[in-house]
């Protein structure tokens, strides 16, 4: 049975729920020994936590992520997805 995508519109109603979201990251960040990401779908944005065994993908790589949805006060949309695999789709074009 195929995954069923979820826009980033939509995470609020998937609480505490596994999710699988696809996107572009668009920033790459490190707060102490924690990594994130954003990635933008056609709804919207949405902050995701690397898991410890996730790889960073290249920014502007087209990635799909599954993890659980958690609330956050810190995330621009009071929500993030703590990743649990990580799969780039396609790498960003060079010029």
């Amino acid at each position: 049975m195929k995954e069923q995508r979820v826009l980033t519109s939509c995470l609020s109603e998937f609480v505490g729920e596994q999710v699988f979201v696809k996107g572009r990251v668009i920033s790459i960040r490190e707060v102490g020994a924690v990594r994130f990401m954003d990635i933008l779908d056609r709804s919207g944005r949405v902050q995701i936590l690397l898991g410890d065994n996730c790889v960073a993908p290249d920014l502007q790589s087209i990635i799909s992520c599954r993890g659980i949805v958690k609330s956050s006060s810190k995330a621009l949309s009071g929500l993030e997805i703590h990743s649990s695999e990580i799969c780039e789709i396609a790498a960003p074009q060079s010029h």
